[in-house]
Protein backbone atom coordinates (compact mmCIF):
# COMPACT_ATOMS: atom_id res chain seq x y z
CA UNK A 1 0.00 0.00 0.00
CA UNK A 2 1.61 3.39 -0.56
CA UNK A 3 2.25 5.97 1.62
CA UNK A 4 0.09 8.68 2.31
CA UNK A 5 2.00 12.13 3.11
CA UNK A 6 0.36 14.82 5.62
CA UNK A 7 0.27 18.32 3.81
CA UNK A 8 3.23 19.19 6.53
CA UNK A 9 5.48 16.56 5.32
CA UNK A 10 4.78 17.89 1.68
CA UNK A 11 5.72 20.73 2.58
CA UNK A 12 8.64 19.78 4.17
CA UNK A 13 9.79 18.03 1.16
CA UNK A 14 9.48 20.89 -1.13
CA UNK A 15 11.18 23.13 0.91
CA UNK A 16 14.17 21.00 2.71
CA UNK A 17 16.91 22.95 0.38
CA UNK A 18 15.62 26.53 0.87
CA UNK A 19 17.28 29.06 2.96
CA UNK A 20 17.24 32.34 4.05
CA UNK A 21 18.76 35.31 2.49
CA UNK A 22 21.08 37.73 4.89
CA UNK A 23 18.36 40.42 4.28
CA UNK A 24 15.34 37.63 5.01
CA UNK A 25 17.16 37.00 8.42
CA UNK A 26 17.80 40.66 9.21
CA UNK A 27 14.29 41.35 8.04
CA UNK A 28 12.94 38.65 10.64
CA UNK A 29 15.69 39.59 13.66
CA UNK A 30 14.01 43.43 13.15
CA UNK A 31 10.69 41.81 12.90
CA UNK A 32 11.32 39.64 16.48
CA UNK A 33 13.02 42.68 18.08
CA UNK A 34 9.86 44.95 17.37
CA UNK A 35 7.33 42.28 18.80
CA UNK A 36 9.84 41.80 22.43
CA UNK A 37 10.17 45.14 22.63
CA UNK A 38 6.19 46.17 22.08
CA UNK A 39 5.75 43.81 24.65
CA UNK A 40 7.75 45.16 27.31
CA UNK A 41 6.69 48.52 25.98
CA UNK A 42 2.97 47.49 26.64
CA UNK A 43 3.72 46.41 30.19
CA UNK A 44 5.37 49.93 30.97
CA UNK A 45 2.20 51.58 29.66
CA UNK A 46 0.30 48.96 32.29
CA UNK A 47 2.85 50.12 35.24
CA UNK A 48 3.81 46.23 35.25
CA UNK A 49 7.27 47.87 34.11
CA UNK A 50 9.21 50.78 35.48
CA UNK A 51 11.02 53.06 32.68
CA UNK A 52 14.61 51.76 34.03
CA UNK A 53 13.20 48.73 33.38
CA UNK A 54 12.26 49.62 29.84
CA UNK A 55 15.14 50.97 29.43
CA UNK A 56 17.11 48.22 30.16
CA UNK A 57 15.15 45.68 28.36
CA UNK A 58 15.60 47.55 25.41
CA UNK A 59 19.12 47.62 25.52
CA UNK A 60 19.12 43.66 26.06
CA UNK A 61 17.07 43.78 22.52
CA UNK A 62 19.36 45.54 20.63
CA UNK A 63 21.76 43.66 21.83
CA UNK A 64 20.72 40.35 21.61
CA UNK A 65 18.49 40.80 17.93
CA UNK A 66 22.04 42.59 16.76
CA UNK A 67 20.11 46.36 15.87
CA UNK A 68 22.70 49.03 15.49
CA UNK A 69 19.91 51.37 15.42
CA UNK A 70 17.21 51.83 17.99
CA UNK A 71 15.70 53.27 15.01
CA UNK A 72 13.46 49.95 14.80
CA UNK A 73 12.39 49.71 18.21
CA UNK A 74 11.57 53.83 18.13
CA UNK A 75 9.24 53.05 15.36
CA UNK A 76 7.14 50.57 17.74
CA UNK A 77 6.40 53.68 20.26
CA UNK A 78 5.61 56.00 17.37
CA UNK A 79 2.87 53.62 15.72
CA UNK A 80 1.46 53.50 19.11
CA UNK A 81 1.32 57.50 18.80
CA UNK A 82 -1.91 59.02 17.67
CA UNK A 83 -3.70 62.46 18.78
CA UNK A 84 -5.55 60.72 22.12
CA UNK A 85 -2.42 58.90 23.16
CA UNK A 86 -0.22 62.13 23.52
CA UNK A 87 0.48 61.69 26.61
CA UNK A 88 2.95 61.73 29.55
CA UNK A 89 4.15 57.78 29.42
CA UNK A 90 4.88 57.42 25.53
CA UNK A 91 6.37 60.81 25.52
CA UNK A 92 8.21 60.08 28.40
CA UNK A 93 9.74 56.28 26.37
CA UNK A 94 10.53 58.61 23.75
CA UNK A 95 12.76 61.09 25.55
CA UNK A 96 14.19 59.06 28.31
CA UNK A 97 14.56 56.18 26.55
CA UNK A 98 15.31 57.15 22.93
CA UNK A 99 16.71 60.69 23.85
CA UNK A 100 14.34 62.45 21.32
CA UNK A 101 13.09 66.17 21.31
CA UNK A 102 9.31 65.64 22.41
CA UNK A 103 8.71 69.41 22.96
CA UNK A 104 7.15 69.67 19.57
CA UNK A 105 4.77 66.67 20.44
CA UNK A 106 3.59 68.02 23.56
CA UNK A 107 2.84 71.50 22.01
CA UNK A 108 0.36 69.55 19.64
CA UNK A 109 -1.15 67.49 22.31
CA UNK A 110 -2.16 70.94 23.82
CA UNK A 111 -2.58 72.54 20.77
CA UNK A 112 -5.00 69.73 20.39
CA UNK A 113 -6.59 69.61 23.35
CA UNK A 114 -6.77 73.55 23.19
CA UNK A 115 -8.37 73.96 19.98
CA UNK A 116 -10.97 71.10 20.16
CA UNK A 117 -12.29 72.39 23.84
CA UNK A 118 -12.38 75.94 22.21
CA UNK A 119 -14.61 74.99 19.26
CA UNK A 120 -16.81 72.28 20.91
CA UNK A 121 -17.73 75.33 23.68
CA UNK A 122 -18.36 77.63 20.72
CA UNK A 123 -20.41 75.14 19.06
CA UNK A 124 -22.64 74.46 22.31
CA UNK A 125 -23.36 78.35 22.77
CA UNK A 126 -24.61 77.87 19.19
CA UNK A 127 -26.58 75.10 19.76
CA UNK A 128 -27.87 76.43 23.49
CA UNK A 129 -28.46 80.28 21.53
CA UNK A 130 -30.47 77.99 18.70
CA UNK A 131 -32.55 76.33 21.20
CA UNK A 132 -33.87 79.23 23.18
CA UNK A 133 -34.76 81.06 20.00
CA UNK A 134 -36.42 78.70 17.68
CA UNK A 135 -37.48 76.26 20.34
CA UNK A 136 -37.93 78.51 23.12
CA UNK A 137 -36.12 76.00 25.61
CA UNK A 138 -33.47 77.76 27.92
CA UNK A 139 -32.03 77.37 31.65
CA UNK A 140 -28.97 75.47 33.37
CA UNK A 141 -30.40 72.24 32.45
CA UNK A 142 -30.69 72.44 28.87
CA UNK A 143 -27.51 71.21 27.69
CA UNK A 144 -26.70 70.66 24.06
CA UNK A 145 -25.29 67.42 22.60
CA UNK A 146 -22.55 67.60 20.43
CA UNK A 147 -22.29 64.17 19.65
CA UNK A 148 -25.84 64.32 18.00
CA UNK A 149 -24.64 67.28 15.94
CA UNK A 150 -23.95 66.35 12.54
CA UNK A 151 -21.80 70.24 12.01
CA UNK A 152 -20.38 69.33 14.98
CA UNK A 153 -19.18 65.63 14.55
CA UNK A 154 -17.96 66.80 10.43
CA UNK A 155 -15.95 69.98 12.38
CA UNK A 156 -13.69 67.70 14.40
CA UNK A 157 -13.57 65.27 11.87
CA UNK A 158 -11.94 67.84 9.66
CA UNK A 159 -9.73 69.18 12.86
CA UNK A 160 -8.76 65.54 13.77
CA UNK A 161 -7.75 64.85 10.27
CA UNK A 162 -5.18 68.53 10.44
CA UNK A 163 -3.94 67.46 14.00
CA UNK A 164 -2.71 63.94 12.85
CA UNK A 165 -1.12 65.33 9.30
CA UNK A 166 0.67 67.74 11.82
CA UNK A 167 1.23 64.72 14.24
CA UNK A 168 2.33 62.76 11.18
CA UNK A 169 4.77 64.87 10.13
CA UNK A 170 6.71 65.02 13.64
CA UNK A 171 6.19 61.13 14.19
CA UNK A 172 8.57 61.82 10.42
CA UNK A 173 11.03 63.88 12.26
CA UNK A 174 11.70 61.96 15.03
Amino acid sequence: MAEIKSTLDLVMEKTRNLTFSAEEKRAARLDEAQKIFNGLLQKHLDQELTLEALQEGLADVARKHDLDDAGALRKVVLDRLDLESLQAPLLDVLERAFGCNIEPLRVLARDYQAEMTQRADDRRRELAAFLKTQREVWGSAVTPNLESDAKWRDEAATMQELFTMKLEKEKQRL
